[in-house]
């Protein structure tokens, strides 16, 4: 009896279904859309087997192109980051290098000039690791600051004597230079330098 029932219900569903698809496709006058006709059958269908507030919900996905568009977009804020990070460090490494070699000038002058400009004058007697570099590279030493390899070439002039007061007065320049690329080997005529130049009274005897 209750299987013979819920056959009987189940035929009826599926006439209701027919019969509103073709009113749907016929399209005559007072046909529902497929949307609007499939909210219909489930409200008939929990109005028959008594199923109370139904929770119909229509739902939308994401197309492809959305899709394909906020991936671009992730990608491009993710590359705008890293060339902003990179930067960032290339210019603090530059920064870091300028700095290394205002303090190697400043104590190379300073200390040149407590020797009274004496011609003979080397650094490797601080004892600070400053040593001769090899053949092909830079200038009279080279030292090793924070993994950057800086050349150092020491000059001196006497750019004016008064012989009757025994007194010259000599110029003394620094010049630190490094390559480009933070490495050792020849250093090139476009690379960053920095000279520094102060001048020492020498008396005569």
């Amino acid at each position: 009896m209750i299987d013979n029932l819920c056959f009987k219900k189940a035929w009826e569903i599926c006439f209701m279904f027919a019969d509103i698809r073709k009113n749907s496709e016929s399209g005559l006058p007072g046909a529902k859309s497929p949307l609007s006709s499939r909210l219909v059958c489930g409200r008939h269908f929990n109005t028959r087997f008594g199923i109370s507030s139904p929770n119909l919900r229509v739902t939308k996905g994401f197309s492809l192109i959305e899709v394909m568009l906020a991936v671009l977009f992730t990608c491009a804020i993710a590359l705008g980051t890293l060339g902003y990070r990179y930067m960032t460090m290339k210019h603090s490494r530059i920064a870091d290098a300028q700095l290394m070699a205002v303090r190697i000038g400043q104590l190379l002058l300073e200390d040149w000039k407590s020797e009274s400009g004496d011609a003979d004058y080397d650094p490797e007697s601080l004892n600070l690791g400053f040593a001769a570099p090899e053949t092909g590279e830079y200038g009279d030493y080279f030292i090793i600051l924070g993994n950057i390899p800086f050349f150092t070439n020491l000059q001196h002039a006497d750019v004016e004597t008064d012989a009757a007061a025994g007194v010259t007065l000599r110029q003394m320049a620094v010049t630190v230079k490094w390559r480009r690329n933070f490495a050792r080997g020849a250093v090139h005529s476009d690379d960053p330098s920095l000279t520094f130049t102060t001048y020492v009274r020498l008396d005569s005897d």
